[in-house]
Protein backbone atom coordinates (compact mmCIF):
# COMPACT_ATOMS: atom_id res chain seq x y z
CA UNK A 1 0.00 0.00 0.00
CA UNK A 2 1.81 3.76 -0.89
CA UNK A 3 2.28 5.70 1.94
CA UNK A 4 0.19 8.70 2.27
CA UNK A 5 2.15 12.47 1.94
CA UNK A 6 0.10 13.24 4.88
CA UNK A 7 0.60 11.34 8.11
CA UNK A 8 -1.55 10.89 11.20
CA UNK A 9 -1.48 14.24 13.53
CA UNK A 10 -2.58 15.37 16.33
CA UNK A 11 -3.61 19.34 15.18
CA UNK A 12 -2.74 20.57 19.38
CA UNK A 13 1.13 19.37 18.47
CA UNK A 14 2.06 19.53 14.85
CA UNK A 15 2.36 22.47 12.89
CA UNK A 16 -0.14 23.61 10.46
CA UNK A 17 0.25 22.39 6.64
CA UNK A 18 -0.17 24.01 3.77
CA UNK A 19 0.12 23.30 0.04
CA UNK A 20 2.83 23.74 -2.42
CA UNK A 21 2.05 24.25 -6.13
CA UNK A 22 4.88 23.84 -8.62
CA UNK A 23 3.78 25.94 -11.56
CA UNK A 24 5.74 24.66 -14.62
CA UNK A 25 8.23 27.09 -16.07
CA UNK A 26 7.05 26.34 -19.27
CA UNK A 27 3.80 27.43 -19.13
CA UNK A 28 2.09 30.86 -17.75
CA UNK A 29 4.18 33.50 -16.05
CA UNK A 30 3.59 32.77 -12.46
CA UNK A 31 3.12 36.53 -12.45
CA UNK A 32 0.28 36.56 -14.73
CA UNK A 33 -1.81 33.52 -13.50
CA UNK A 34 -1.60 35.24 -10.23
CA UNK A 35 -3.01 38.27 -11.69
CA UNK A 36 -5.80 36.51 -13.37
CA UNK A 37 -6.84 35.16 -10.01
CA UNK A 38 -6.25 38.40 -7.96
CA UNK A 39 -8.56 39.46 -10.35
CA UNK A 40 -11.86 37.44 -9.70
CA UNK A 41 -10.86 37.92 -5.96
CA UNK A 42 -11.34 41.82 -5.92
CA UNK A 43 -14.65 40.77 -7.98
CA UNK A 44 -15.85 38.06 -5.92
CA UNK A 45 -13.88 38.16 -2.75
CA UNK A 46 -12.23 34.71 -3.18
CA UNK A 47 -11.08 33.20 -6.40
CA UNK A 48 -11.20 28.80 -6.87
CA UNK A 49 -7.73 27.70 -8.10
CA UNK A 50 -7.34 24.87 -10.11
CA UNK A 51 -4.83 21.95 -8.98
CA UNK A 52 -4.56 19.12 -12.24
CA UNK A 53 -2.03 16.47 -10.74
CA UNK A 54 -4.04 15.12 -7.97
CA UNK A 55 -7.57 15.12 -6.24
CA UNK A 56 -7.57 16.73 -2.49
CA UNK A 57 -8.72 13.05 -0.81
CA UNK A 58 -9.95 13.35 2.92
CA UNK A 59 -6.44 12.58 4.12
CA UNK A 60 -5.16 16.08 2.96
CA UNK A 61 -8.74 18.00 3.14
CA UNK A 62 -9.95 17.23 6.11
CA UNK A 63 -7.05 18.92 7.98
CA UNK A 64 -7.04 21.59 6.17
CA UNK A 65 -10.65 21.94 6.93
CA UNK A 66 -9.77 22.23 10.31
CA UNK A 67 -7.23 24.19 10.27
CA UNK A 68 -9.56 26.89 8.13
CA UNK A 69 -12.33 26.24 10.81
CA UNK A 70 -10.05 27.12 13.67
CA UNK A 71 -8.79 30.57 12.24
CA UNK A 72 -5.40 28.61 11.63
CA UNK A 73 -3.20 30.69 8.49
CA UNK A 74 -3.39 28.01 6.10
CA UNK A 75 -1.66 28.54 2.35
CA UNK A 76 -1.26 27.25 -0.89
CA UNK A 77 2.36 28.28 -1.98
CA UNK A 78 2.78 28.60 -6.10
CA UNK A 79 6.15 28.32 -6.85
CA UNK A 80 7.54 28.58 -10.46
CA UNK A 81 11.77 28.24 -11.33
CA UNK A 82 13.05 31.74 -12.26
CA UNK A 83 16.76 30.80 -13.57
CA UNK A 84 18.09 29.26 -10.56
CA UNK A 85 16.11 30.36 -7.88
CA UNK A 86 12.17 30.27 -7.31
CA UNK A 87 9.22 32.95 -7.58
CA UNK A 88 6.79 32.58 -5.29
CA UNK A 89 3.47 33.89 -4.09
CA UNK A 90 1.34 32.64 -0.92
CA UNK A 91 -2.92 32.08 -0.97
CA UNK A 92 -5.02 32.50 1.99
CA UNK A 93 -6.79 29.54 1.68
CA UNK A 94 -10.31 29.36 2.56
CA UNK A 95 -11.56 25.76 1.41
CA UNK A 96 -11.03 22.93 -0.78
CA UNK A 97 -13.04 20.67 -3.18
CA UNK A 98 -12.51 18.12 -5.86
CA UNK A 99 -15.74 19.13 -7.76
CA UNK A 100 -16.95 21.77 -9.57
CA UNK A 101 -20.27 22.68 -8.10
CA UNK A 102 -22.96 25.53 -9.49
CA UNK A 103 -21.98 28.72 -9.13
CA UNK A 104 -18.34 28.16 -8.92
CA UNK A 105 -16.96 29.12 -12.47
CA UNK A 106 -18.32 32.35 -11.51
CA UNK A 107 -14.97 32.22 -9.25
CA UNK A 108 -12.48 31.05 -11.79
CA UNK A 109 -10.09 33.21 -13.78
CA UNK A 110 -11.59 33.19 -17.72
CA UNK A 111 -8.57 31.28 -19.32
CA UNK A 112 -9.76 28.32 -17.72
CA UNK A 113 -12.51 27.62 -19.81
CA UNK A 114 -11.34 29.11 -22.68
CA UNK A 115 -8.17 26.99 -22.86
CA UNK A 116 -10.51 23.94 -22.10
CA UNK A 117 -8.98 22.82 -18.86
CA UNK A 118 -11.38 23.07 -16.47
CA UNK A 119 -11.96 18.97 -17.16
CA UNK A 120 -8.11 18.61 -16.53
CA UNK A 121 -8.70 20.29 -13.10
CA UNK A 122 -8.35 16.79 -10.24
CA UNK A 123 -8.79 19.60 -6.80
CA UNK A 124 -10.16 22.83 -6.29
CA UNK A 125 -8.53 25.80 -3.81
CA UNK A 126 -10.71 28.43 -2.56
CA UNK A 127 -8.37 30.93 -2.25
CA UNK A 128 -9.22 34.86 -0.77
CA UNK A 129 -5.83 36.98 -1.20
CA UNK A 130 -2.54 36.62 -2.70
CA UNK A 131 0.76 38.13 -1.80
CA UNK A 132 4.25 37.37 -2.90
CA UNK A 133 6.17 35.29 -0.78
CA UNK A 134 9.46 36.37 0.50
CA UNK A 135 12.63 34.21 0.68
CA UNK A 136 13.30 33.62 3.92
CA UNK A 137 9.63 32.34 4.42
CA UNK A 138 10.05 29.75 1.26
CA UNK A 139 13.01 28.94 3.01
CA UNK A 140 11.08 28.35 6.37
CA UNK A 141 8.97 25.81 4.51
CA UNK A 142 9.43 21.48 4.69
CA UNK A 143 8.07 18.93 3.41
CA UNK A 144 5.21 17.82 5.66
CA UNK A 145 6.61 14.25 5.81
CA UNK A 146 9.82 14.41 6.34
CA UNK A 147 10.84 17.52 7.48
CA UNK A 148 13.31 18.03 4.38
CA UNK A 149 13.86 21.48 3.44
CA UNK A 150 11.24 22.51 0.63
CA UNK A 151 14.09 24.09 -1.79
CA UNK A 152 16.42 21.03 -1.48
CA UNK A 153 13.50 18.93 -2.91
CA UNK A 154 12.09 21.28 -5.36
CA UNK A 155 15.75 21.55 -6.59
CA UNK A 156 15.90 17.84 -7.27
CA UNK A 157 12.63 17.02 -8.36
CA UNK A 158 12.69 15.62 -11.73
CA UNK A 159 8.62 16.60 -11.18
CA UNK A 160 7.95 20.10 -12.57
CA UNK A 161 4.27 20.09 -14.13
CA UNK A 162 1.90 20.95 -10.92
CA UNK A 163 3.89 19.39 -8.71
CA UNK A 164 1.87 19.51 -5.45
CA UNK A 165 3.55 19.16 -2.04
CA UNK A 166 2.43 19.60 1.54
CA UNK A 167 4.42 21.64 3.88
CA UNK A 168 4.93 22.74 7.24
CA UNK A 169 6.92 25.77 8.61
CA UNK A 170 10.00 24.84 10.95
CA UNK A 171 13.76 26.76 11.02
CA UNK A 172 15.74 25.38 8.36
CA UNK A 173 18.35 22.86 8.68
CA UNK A 174 20.72 20.86 7.18
CA UNK A 175 19.95 18.85 3.91
CA UNK A 176 21.70 15.28 3.07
Amino acid sequence: MPQSIVPERNFALVPPMHLVLRVPADGMRLEVMVAQHKAVIEKHGAVWMGIQTMSLGERLRAPLSAQIKDSIPTFIYLMQKSGSSFEAYKGNMAGSTNYVRPGMQDMMPRYYSDSQLLPRFKGWVEVTSFTKANEKEIAHLAMYSTGTQLLYVLQRSMFSFGSVYVSRHEPPRSCP
